[in-house]
């Protein structure tokens, strides 16, 4: 099989069965197309091979972004994980991004692959749900644990314990922040996480695989807060 040459920062390309020869990049898909091909390699079977390009470049953050992840992001990883985190900035207040991240009930409100969630008990440490995910993906399942949902700090922490997907032992950190965006007020949210490494996939390709699907979260949190945004009025 011959590589993609063009010179995207991610490439996959699909080898073999319906979808031969489909590539998807950061120049030429959507995040939910590259998802959906992500996801159609590295979770239906990840014994096909492919060809995997990931640029390894310095992330530039500012120092403010630096100690929000050193004070609320940190995980516990052993050998066998991966770890990883995303950055997003909103042009919405905080109050809104953080009225949707905490719905540990209502995922569906803002994560586009959740159709159903039932969760039992109230909003507290050990609560679980059970998430449905749309039909058309390869996983359908997922129990999860709420392990840290704190109001003051604007911090939600979640584990999955279970159900039909790949993500075994996936802890995930979402805390969101107030900023100013272009004189007004803004919001920024850090998601990170720790998953273990599937046999069969590296350490790159896990991270690449639940990074696309956070970045797709996070795209469609950043679209649902803006609209309320206009649809409450400006905040100065």
């Amino acid at each position: 099989m011959t590589a993609h040459t063009h010179p995207p920062k991610h490439t996959v390309v699909v080898p073999t069965g319906k979808w031969q020869g489909r590539v998807c990049t950061d120049l030429a898909e959507s995040t939910l197309q590259r998802l959906l091909c992500c996801i159609y390699i590295y979770y239906v079977d990840p014994r096909w091979e492919y060809s995997y390009r990931r640029a390894k470049k310095p992330i530039m953050m500012s120092g403010m972004e630096k100690e929000f992840i050193k004070r609320h992001h940190r995980h516990e990883i052993k050998d066998n994980q991966c770890t990883s985190f995303l950055i997003n900035h909103i042009k919405a207040p905080v109050h809104l991004a953080w009225s949707l991240v905490r719905r540990f009930d209502q995922p569906q409100k803002y994560k586009p692959f959740v159709s159903r969630c039932v969760a039992q008990g109230n909003l507290e440490i050990g609560s679980l749900r059970e998430v449905d995910v749309k039909s058309g993906l390869p996983a359908t399942t997922s129990t999860e644990r709420l392990e840290l949902l704190d109001d003051n700090e604007h911090i939600l922490r979640v584990s999955f314990i279970g159900g039909d997907h790949r993500l075994r032992n996936y802890s995930s950190i979402i805390s969101v922040h107030p900023e100013v965006i272009e004189g007004r007020a803004g919001t920024m949210v850090i998601e990170s996480f720790v998953v273990d490494v599937p046999e069969g996939n590296t350490k790159d390709e896990t991270c690449y695989f639940v990074e696309a699907l956070i970045n797709c979260n996070l795209k469609s949190l950043a679209d649902v807060s803006e609209r309320l945004a206009v649809q409450t009025g400006p905040t100065d």
